[in-house]
Formats: C-alpha cells, sequence, structure tokens
C-alpha cells in the first residue's frame, strides 16, 4: 500500500486474535470479523497486517479495516479471494475460533483536518471500498455538515461491495434532511440485458459527477492503474494536487 500521508497516528501494537465472524459479501469477496483488545485506537482508512500460518509456514498480509473506529472489541477487513493465491483459499477456510496474530494500526490514508471546509468525493474499486466504507460511516456517524459523495466501480453486477449499506445510508440522510450522501455505482461488464445502471469505468462516473464549482477533496482507492487514471483526470479537470488524496493496493 502506498499513501501520501507520513506522520505518526496511534500506537501500533501486537496481539492475539481470534476470527469472530465470517460473512459472504460476493462469490469471491467476504467480511472477516477479528476480536481486538481494549486499548486497539485506530483511524478510519488504517490498515493492520494479520499473520497466520498457511501453505507450510507463517504468512503475513496487509488489510484495510473497513468497519468504524465506533465499534469497539473487533475490527472487521474486506478480503478478496484469489484462487491460485497461497493464503487466501486457507485464510477462507478457516474455522471460526482460530487464532491470528495482528499487528496495527498502520497506514495514512486518513482524512485530513482541512475536510471541514470542503465536500468530500470517495471513489473506489474492488475492495479499495473498504477504508472509504470506514471513512464514510465515520463522518456520518459524526453528522458531516458538508456533501458526500462516493463512486464505486467493479467489473460485474455480482461484485459491488456493500451496494445496499451505502444505499440506506444515502436514504438516511435524504430523510434526515442533512446535507446528501450521494451514492453511485458502475459496471464494466453487466453480463445481465436488463441492467440499466451505468456501465463503463469508474472514470466516467466522476466525468459525470465533478464540478469545477464545488470546493471539494477527492480521496482514491484500489489497484495502481486505477487509482493514477483517477489522479491525471482530476489533475486535467484542474483539481490542485494537494486535494487529491489516495491508496494503491498494488504498489
Amino acid at each position: 500500500m502506498t499513501t501520501v500521508f507520513q506522520r505518526p497516528l496511534h500506537k501500533r501494537l501486537r496481539f492475539e486474535s481470534k476470527l469472530l465472524e465470517r460473512c459472504e459479501l460476493t462469490p469471491t469477496v467476504s467480511q472477516f470479523s477479528f476480536f481486538v483488545p481494549e486499548n486497539f485506537v485506530f483511524t478510519a482508512g488504517q490498515y493492520v497486517t494479520i499473520s497466520f500460518s498457511a501453505a507450510g509456514k507463517v504468512q503475513a498480509r496487509s488489510y484495510s479495516i473497513c468497519s468504524s473506529p465506533s465499534q469497539k472489541s473487533r475490527i472487521s477487513c474486506c478480503i478478496k479471494k484469489v484462487e491460485a493465491g497461497m493464503v487466501t483459499p486457507a485464510l477462507f477456510n478457516f474455522p471460526l475460533g482460530m487464532s491470528f496474530r495482528i499487528v496495527g494500526p498502520m497506514g495514512f490514508f486518513v482524512l485530513p483536518k482541512q475536510m471541514a471546509e470542503h465536500n468530500l468525493v470517495f471513489i473506489a474499486t474492488g475492495t479499495g471500498i473498504s477504508p472509504i466504507k470506514s471513512q464514510i460511516e465515520t463522518l456520518l456517524l459524526k453528522d458531516f455538515k458538508n456533501k458526500l459523495t462516493l463512486l464505486t466501480g467493479a467489473r460485474y453486477i455480482r461484485e459491488i461491495l456493500y451496494k445496499e449499506r451505502f444505499l440506506a445510508l444515502s436514504e438516511a440522510r435524504q430523510a434526515a434532511k442533512k446535507p446528501p450522501f450521494v451514492y453511485e455505482s458502475i459496471v464494466s461488464r453487466p453480463e445481465n440485458p436488463e441492467y440499466s445502471g451505468e456501465q463503463g469505468r469508474v472514470l466516467r462516473l466522476l466525468e459525470k459527477h465533478y464540478s469545477s464549482n464545488e470546493k471539494s477533496l477527492f480521496f482514491i482507492c484500489g489497484l495502481k492503474a486505477m487509482v493514477d487514471d483517477i489522479r491525471n483526470l482530476l489533475r486535467k479537470l484542474g483539481t490542485a494536487e494537494q486535494n487529491i488524496f489516495f491508496e494503491k493496493y498494488d504498489a
């Protein structure tokens, strides 16, 4: 993972954990919930490194936290199963109660102090939604006073993550007559001929929702190619570099 922030946030802990829950989100992605001690504190957008035995040796992988910091005694991570991988196939087969070693929190892909002066736009593809989900839930819990926009992209309809959750949050915000939380997803290969939603890459959604009249900060998370494409488009549209924050999952 790479990010644009370089400052300490919270004390990094090392502790024994257990798998508390596993919830299938799509055919290839599940949400895993792990025990954390009372003194574990993180900021929305951070990640942990999880160690466990697989393929005959101890493996360690870093995963962003998708749950809100307000949740106590557990954290959740959104993890994609890589069929040909050495680690995730084993992880998806571990029973509840399985022991893990966790180190964290780590990372600097967090909301800046100056955010209160801006509208916020979040852009994610795949499991890049994980830290952004944590950030958005935190902002809504704290009753953020400005407009929020979330644009997500997936290859297939079945791979859109947390759609129902974000739609519910958007409707609740509207019902409370608060500044809007706009949510929209796009798929590049809808497969279903009756699909009537947006089709293409997430850049298309950005072009649709971008407004030079709005004072916005942009947060991007996903694979390197997508992040770089979004950053280039934002610069082309006139967004200042200091208003673009990002994390790459494969860099």
